[in-house]
């Protein structure tokens, strides 16, 4: 049996000003090299990317720390959206002077995916009790994972593949192979 499901978590946030996003951190370290963008500069900057569907909704962005202004520099943000959340992996993929340019995916943490299968799963009439998932779902068209659903008359096999992204929104298809 297969399914299609979408993970944002819901529509509050649809659109994207720029998967890739310059930014300028305005400072310099003593050597030349570019300062690294501070934890509150790099909250802003991926929280500035997207855009909420509905006008009155605020955009928060938390990140782990701060970010080096040197290519491949990643760090992990967590967003949240009115009453939705959504995570995002910020990767700086070049840097021009002092100018990072940032790609920001969306992803889902392997523990969200089990627990949206496990839900997805037992509205098909399947007996769940969980869903483990070997590694988090890339917001990036054709990625795959492959989570476990136990007990099922023994454990059972699903494999997850992304259909299409838009902003955060995460959309997936699923199969269960026994």
């Amino acid at each position: 049996m297969s399914g299609r499901s979408a993970l944002l978590c819901s529509s509050v946030l649809l659109c994207c000003t720029g998967a890739l996003v310059g930014c300028d951190s305005g400072a310099q370290e003593p050597s030349g090299a570019p300062a690294p963008l501070s934890r509150a500069a790099l909250e802003q900057r991926v929280a500035g990317s997207f855009t909420a569907d509905d006008p009155h909704a605020t955009i928060q962005a938390r990140c782990e720390g701060g970010l080096d202004v040197r290519r491949g520099a990643t760090r992990d943000c967590s967003l949240d959206v009115a009453e939705e959340s959504a995570d995002v992996h910020v990767v700086v993929s070049s840097v021009s002077g002092r100018r990072p340019l940032l790609r920001i995916t969306p992803y889902i943490p392997a523990d969200r995916l089990g627990d949206a299968l496990r839900s997805a799963l037992s509205g098909q009439g399947y007996r769940v009790e969980s869903v483990t998932c070997d590694d988090e779902l890339t917001g990036e068209p054709d990625e795959t994972t492959s989570c476990t659903a136990t007990p099922a008359e023994g454990e059972g096999r699903v494999d997850v593949h992304v259909t299409k992204v838009d902003g955060l929104m995460v959309n997936f298809d699923y199969e269960v192979v026994r």
